[in-house]
Order: structure tokens, then C-alpha cells, then sequence
């Protein structure tokens, strides 16, 4: 079984092109699930007596060409040092015919790149146009999305929000200097108003943002909070969304305690956004949008596929 670490994998995203087609493959994999074609179980999470313990969840994708199995393994941890993965664990891919384990990934740096893939492929969907964006949160997912979302908008304007300004500034200037447009604003209300589209990335126990606070018109990406017990938004501002979108609403009813159960009834899947033609602005019959993500075992086991094709290509393998 071959192992790729984290560096390997993020040196694989400075291939030209190489977010536009994880973003494909994303959306192409929330396709097939809609139509049985993959399948994930749910996240199952065991604990030890003082909180901390291991997520699991495992996925299957039958397509004819290119069938994938696998698994991905977490460690959760009560307190985790500051700057340390936010998913220790690995990503095991597994030969669907033999059985056998053929490859382990560095678990932080795939949900890192999917959960920013995924993002990136609604977000293009449902707000083509758009040109200000604000990132809330620091961490490494802050950066992917930072990487994948100015892929695939290179004239957007970018803001960054952190609890720790430190941090924001630190982002802001190593990614300023590789060409995006990207600043700190300390003024959270004015991050949250001065934008098209908002991503939310923090692991926050009590909601902090509210719905009510961003544009009519804007598109909110609700990323972080993926596990129960944890809460970015306020639950009862999500009344004023016209259009929720989910990974799956069946995945958002078992793992989000964000959203309030009558909303989630009648949200969408995001297959189902994908299905249709983009939103443009002049003939959209919406106004405030979200989507919600709380990951999906298929996303990661796909997303690790195209990851050893992107190592290996560049290896010469």
C-alpha cells in the first residue's frame, strides 16, 4: 500500500487547471449519488470516557470505467494544538475487485481540497457572476478555498475575517503575493455585508454569524460546523434563506444542528442544483441562498482518486 503525505498532495494543486477538474469531479460525484451510482454510510463517531475518539465512514462509486472503495478514519480530539490538522486520519483506498488496500492519504489534506472542490462547484453554479467574496475562519480549509474559489473566479476580490487578525493578515499577505486580490477586514459585520458570496469555515460551538446580517441577494457556503454540537449561524436566521442547498438533505438532518428540521424538509439536494442550468443574475427568481455541507465519505474517496492520478502524473508514474 503506498502512502502520500500532506506535502505531496498540496504540491499537486499547482498543477495548471488542477482545482477546475477536482471541482468537476466533485459535482460529477454528487451526480452519481443521486442517481445510485455511489453511496456513502454515515459518519459514525465512538468516543473515549474524557471526549475524544475516531470518526468513520466508508464509500463505494460503481462507475463501469473507474469503480472506487473506500474509507476514511479521523481522529477527534476535545483540544487540538493551534495550527494542527483539523482531521488527523487517513483516506484508504481500496481495490474494489481484490479487496486489498492500496493507497493511504493524509485525511486532513483531502477534506481540506474536497470540501473546497465541492464548494467551488455550487458556488460557480448558483453565483457565476460573482465578484466580492468573503472567507470567515484561518485554518487550512480557509485556504483551500481561497485557492480553489480565485481558480475559479480570478477578478474576484477577496476579504478575510479571523478571530485571530494575526492569522488573517498572515493569509492575506502570503496570497497577495501570488497574485490574489485578498485583504483583512477586522469589522465583521462589514465582512459579512460587502460581499456576493460567504464562506463560513470555523469549528465554533455557539453561532457567531447571522443570516440576516449578509446581502438579500447573497450566497452563503455554510462549511464549517459539520458535526452535531457545533453551531456558526444562528438556527432561526436561516427563516430568511430562499433556496437551501445540501450535500444531501438526508446527511444535513442526521449531522447539522444548525438548520431548523422544517427548513431542511424542504431543501434541496445539491444534485439537484447541479441538474440545472447556472443562476444568472437576470433571470434568477431567488434571493439569499445557502449551502450547506457536512461531507459525505463518497466526496473524500473520490476526491483521494483524483489526487493519486495528480501524484503520479506528475511523478512520471
Amino acid at each position: 500500500m503506498i502512502r502520500i503525505g500532506a506535502e505531496s498532495l498540496w504540491a499537486a494543486t499547482e498543477k495548471q487547471g488542477f482545482w477546475a477538474r477536482l471541482a468537476d469531479r466533485m459535482a460529477m460525484v454528487l451526480l452519481e449519488q443521486a442517481a445510485d451510482q455511489a453511496a456513502s454510510s454515515p459518519r459514525q463517531i465512538i468516543r473515549t470516557s474524557i471526549g475524544n475518539g475516531l470518526g468513520v465512514m466508508a464509500a463505494i462509486a460503481e462507475r463501469p470505467d473507474t469503480p472506487i472503495m473506500g474509507v476514511k478514519i479521523v481522529s477527534l480530539a476535545q483540544q487540538t494544538h493551534q495550527g494542527g490538522p483539523s482531521h488527523p486520519g487517513a483516506v484508504i483506498l481500496i481495490d474494489p475487485a481484490s479487496g486489498e488496500p492500496q493507497a493511504s492519504l493524509d485525511a486532513d489534506a483531502v477534506t481540506a481540497m474536497r470540501t473546497a472542490a465541492t464548494t467551488c462547484a455550487i458556488t460557480r453554479h448558483v453565483r457565476p457572476e460573482a465578484g466580492r467574496f468573503t472567507i470567515i475562519g484561518t485554518g487550512t480549509e480557509a485556504r483551500s478555498h481561497l485557492l480553489a474559489l480565485s481558480a475559479a473566479y480570478p477578478e474576484a476580490r477577496f476579504t478575510i475575517w479571523g478571530r485571530r487578525p494575526e492569522a488573517a493578515s498572515e493569509i492575506a499577505a502570503k496570497y497577495t503575493s501570488e497574485d490574489i486580490a485578498v485583504a483583512v477586514e477586522s469589522d465583521l459585520t462589514k465582512a459579512l455585508r460587502d460581499a456576493d458570496v460567504i464562506t463560513s469555515l470555523t469549528a465554533a460551538g455557539s453561532p457567531f454569524l447571522d443570516m440576516r446580517h449578509v446581502e438579500e441577494a447573497a450566497h452563503v457556503n455554510a462549511i464549517g460546523a459539520s458535526i452535531p454540537g457545533l453551531a456558526e449561524w444562528a438556527p432561526e436566521s436561516f427563516r430568511t434563506v430562499d433556496v437551501l442547498i445540501c450535500d444531501t438533505v438526508a446527511e444535513c438532518q442526521r449531522q447539522s444542528m444548525e438548520i431548523p428540521t422544517d427548513l431542511l424538509n424542504s431543501a434541496y439536494n445539491a444534485s439537484t442544483i447541479l441538474e440545472n442550468r447556472p443562476w444568472k443574475g437576470a433571470d434568477r427568481s431567488y434571493k439569499r441562498s445557502v449551502y450547506k455541507s457536512v461531507g459525505s465519505a463518497v466526496l473524500d474517496v473520490a476526491a483521494g482518486a483524483f489526487l493519486i492520478e495528480q501524484v503520479h502524473s506528475s511523478r512520471g508514474i
